[in-house]
């Protein structure tokens, strides 16, 4: 739902947050923007999605536009990628030596997350 009166090239532009907006945001204006700012107040933890970025295809728009409920199932497809890709990292392992720590730095998910964001 982003204006489209809100003219954002050339500019600095600050993002607060790291939430789903920021997701979408901050790739489509990045190359853009003079510089874009991200002030986030907790880590956070991205995995990659495949086919997040990809453009919708001519008929998925056709149907988003024009197929009753196909933005419902649109979205639960992407959803459900998504879940079903972190679903493996959010079980516990029963090897893992350190099953009650608070800190998540050295959890193989973690691992994971962090080498993706670098």
């Amino acid at each position: 739902m982003w204006s489209d009166d809100i003219k954002v090239d050339g500019k600095h532009v600050a993002v607060i947050g790291t939430g789903a907006t920021a997701m979408q945001l901050v790739p489509s204006i990045a190359d853009r923007v003079a510089s874009v700012t991200v002030y986030q107040p907790l880590r956070a933890m991205v995995r990659p999605v495949a086919g997040y970025s990809d453009p919708i295809t001519e008929g998925a728009r056709w149907l988003l536009a024009h197929l009753p409920f196909y933005v419902q199932w649109y979205r639960l497809q992407h959803f459900w990628r998504y879940g079903d890709g972190l679903l493996p990292f959010l079980r516990k392992d029963p090897d893992w030596p350190h099953q009650n720590a608070r800190s998540t730095r050295e959890r193989p998910a973690s691992r994971e997350l962090t080498n993706f964001i670098r």
